[in-house]
């Protein structure tokens, strides 16, 4: 079973018309008509009744109808979530500091970072700058680290991207 079948069955429903599903759904009326058939052939049911006005759901599909549209609604639920989780960044991001972490201002950036990501979890690890280098296969290294120079920099120490720039005033 197809979610294209699913859709084009519950199309075929309301529009109780295979020409006008057809219409609505871009597709030819042989199509709809063969996915209509495939799967009326893969449930073992008549899901329509077919007369000269149309196509009326029989007893049958009038059951399978709730049933698919459950289906398509999790369909689509699953697309938000996936389309959610790529736009949040979530998890852990360990992050390395060589100079104490009031004069970085690091307290602003934890803020904002958890104003913009609320799914990350942020750990500040303080170590000189070749215990990072040293720390970075290791288990629990930092994911970047951050520089004190005349600007603030972000070093990015693991394959997962993470960085960003901002100038100290």
């Amino acid at each position: 079973m197809e979610l294209y079948q699913l859709r084009t069955f519950l199309t075929v429903a309301e529009e109780q018309s295979l020409t006008r599903a057809a219409d609505r759904l871009h597709i030819s009326q042989p199509s709809v008509s063969t996915h209509i058939k495939a799967l009326e052939e893969e449930l073992g049911l008549a899901l329509f009744i077919r007369t000269p006005k149309g196509m009326i759901l029989s007893q049958q599909g009038v059951l399978i109808k709730s049933k698919a549209e459950s289906a398509l609604r999790a369909v689509e639920g699953v697309r938000r979530q996936a389309d959610q989780l790529k736009k949040n960044i979530t998890g852990v991001a360990r992050v390395g500091l060589n100079i104490d972490a009031q004069y970085l201002r690091a307290s602003d950036l934890l803020a904002v970072l958890h104003r913009r990501f609320p799914g990350l979890e942020v750990h500040y690890f303080q170590r000189h700058s070749l215990e990072f280098t040293q720390r970075v296969t290791s288990r629990g290294s930092p994911s970047c680290r951050l520089n004190a120079r005349r600007n603030l920099s972000w070093s990015t120490l693991s394959s997962r991207p993470f960085s960003c720039r901002r100038s100290r005033p």
